[in-house]
């Protein structure tokens, strides 16, 4: 019977490790960019003029958005990508003629011109993903830590006296 209660014990003393590891180390990770590019523009030159709003895609994926602002302009910057992927533009929506090339670690200005007639921009796809920013960390939390005091729970019942 000692050993039964030494390693419910240590069951325990696990679960309830976990828990605590669970509930003070939670948190969502952010990976650092591996291959960033900055894009950026004028107000006045092109399409553009204060108030649009500037969407980036990179290979049909948005990367970001900016609102032109008066003597200024916008600027987006890219995270990661992939070189040599097409980058294009939406102004307020709508499709701009111009696209580039995707080349890490630089820095591209673009006159953006708007297409008449253009198709709309892609749908938000969201950020799918199992530690996004959303709530879904905390649920993985209340499972471990329900995990745990279920653990406990039996720990507690298998040293039980009888």
């Amino acid at each position: 019977m000692t050993l039964i209660r030494k390693m419910a014990g240590a069951g325990s003393l696990l679960a309830i490790a976990v828990l605590v590891m669970g509930v003070f180390m939670a948190q969502t990770a952010s990976a650092q960019p591996t291959n960033p590019m900055g894009v950026y523009g004028l107000t006045g030159t092109g399409d553009v003029v204060a108030g649009d709003v500037i969407e980036v895609f990179v290979g049909g994926v948005s990367a970001g958005t900016s609102t032109a602002v008066e003597g200024e302009g916008w600027i987006v910057e890219i995270q990661d990508g992939s070189t040599g992927a097409v980058v294009s533009f939406t102004i307020n929506g709508n499709a701009a003629n111009e696209t580039l090339e995707y080349a890490g670690f630089s820095t591209q200005e673009v006159v953006l011109t708007q297409v008449v007639g253009g198709a709309p921009a892609p749908a938000p796809t969201g950020n799918g993903g199992f530690a996004g920013t959303t709530g879904t960390s905390m649920a993985l939390v209340l499972a471990l830590g329900a995990f745990a005091a279920a653990m406990v729970a039996g720990a507690r019942t298998a040293t039980r006296g009888r």
